[in-house]
């Protein structure tokens, strides 16, 4: 049986839409296993008092799951209505329809338009103002929490990110967001990746603001670009894994047969990287070449017509797409269970093949070393190899201080 593939060089629109649409469950699923299995750490002496049917398991997840939302959907739109770039229409469409209402409900509206002005700048201090837009404390705050919970969990910087003052916030983010402004029109291409990589901005926020680092930056500036041409992507490590490693179910390459892979992935397979701008540049290349080839796919069969009224993917899509391949296991895709066993058998023997080359190396080194001429034995006594005080390998002594 054909599976479909999942290389970032050869994915179809479909399968990419397919693994989308799996990734409500995928996160539900993996999750409730990740909570699941921290408390399983403290059972580790009496696992039968584990209770997986627990409901705070599913009251945790369905909060989780809000919190995705809030941060895919809610954030994003949010910061465009701040920027003014929506709900101009809707606004004008609402005002109209108030003057066939009632007049209970015109107050009703007016007192709740009101009421979000009122919470929209109670933030700011009195005679602070800013020319572009700017993220709320809280705001980060809630992002961090979300992306801790997404990924790998860090302690530290939970409460890290909560000692960055409100003012400080709003200013570097300000200045962020507004160094964007140049080139968040112009979509990456080959001869335009120094100009819309977004390095000014990641310098501006990772300065200033505590427990914001490569990863961290890019999710900010990710939540303000959403739809827009250059969208900015975030530094995740399934988007990593995926489209930097190749590591993805039914690739040909793996930890155990790929250098890279080798060096960048720990023995439990999590990422080991330093999150530096480097790494960075490497995968916004890679998600803009990924995009590219989505958005302009076409197929033998396709019509001009279906060319164009194709889905156009987004940065977001890509991550969910990147975390559904980290955890098929629990997707729901078609055939995931096959998929994953073709590769864990290759994978298997790569492994095999890899500590076989391993030992032959050793062996060799071993061999070159009883090659080497032993030193006489003056008397029956070997020479020590050991360096004789106050001497170099040279031979020479050390000189005395005058």
């Amino acid at each position: 049986m054909s599976f479909p593939s999942f290389a970032p060089w050869d994915i179809t629109p479909t399968t990419f839409a397919q693994l989308l649409d799996c990734y409500p469950a995928t996160l539900k699923e993996s999750y409730k296993r990740k909570l699941i299995a921290v408390v399983a750490r403290k059972h580790r002496k009496y696992p039968e008092r584990l209770n997986r049917e627990d409901p705070a398991f599913d009251r945790q997840t369905n909060e989780y799951l809000q919190l995705d939302d809030w941060r895919y959907e809610t954030l994003p739109r949010v910061l465009r209505q701040r920027a003014g770039e929506e709900g101009g229409d809707e606004e004008e469409k609402e005002e109209e329809k108030e003057e066939s209402d009632g007049d209970d409900k015109k107050k009703k509206k007016k007192s709740k338009n009101k009421n979000n002005k009122k919470n929209e700048t109670v933030h700011l201090k009195q005679g602070e103002k800013y020319d572009s837009l700017f993220m709320h404390k809280d705001e980060l705050v809630k992002l961090m929490d979300w992306k801790l919970k997404h990924g790998r969990y860090r302690p530290a910087l939970a409460g890290l990110i909560k000692t960055n003052k409100p003012e400080l916030v709003r200013k570097t983010t300000a200045e962020a967001y507004k160094a964007l402004v140049d080139s968040i029109d112009t979509e990456p291409s080959r001869e335009s990746l120094d100009e819309t990589f977004p390095k000014k901005s990641q310098d501006i926020l990772m300065k200033p603001l505590r427990a914001v680092g490569t990863a961290t930056a890019s999710l900010i500036l990710a939540v303000r670009t959403e739809g827009r041409a250059n969208e900015i992507p975030f530094y995740s490590d399934e988007v990593y894994n995926w489209l930097c490693l190749d590591l993805f179910p039914g690739s040909e390459k793996n930890r155990w047969n790929y250098k890279k892979a080798t060096n960048r992935t720990r023995e439990d397979g999590r990422l080991d990287v330093k999150y530096n701008m480097l790494e960075y540049r490497e995968l916004y290349e890679e998600v803009c070449k990924l995009r590219h080839h989505l958005n302009n796919y076409k197929a033998d069969d396709d019509d001009d017509d279906d060319h164009k009224a194709r889905r156009q993917f987004s940065c977001s899509d890509v991550e969910r797409v990147a975390y559904v391949l980290r955890n098929l296991d629990v997707s729901g895709f078609p055939h995931a269970a096959e998929i994953l066993e073709k590769h864990a058998a290759a994978e298997s023997e790569a492994k095999k093949e890899f500590e076989k080359n391993k030992r032959s190396k050793r062996k060799s080194g071993a061999n070159a070393d009883d090659d080497e001429p032993e030193e006489e034995e003056i008397l029956g006594v070997v020479p020590s190899k050991k360096r004789k005080a106050g001497f170099k390998e040279s031979g020479r002594g050390k000189k005395k201080k005058v």
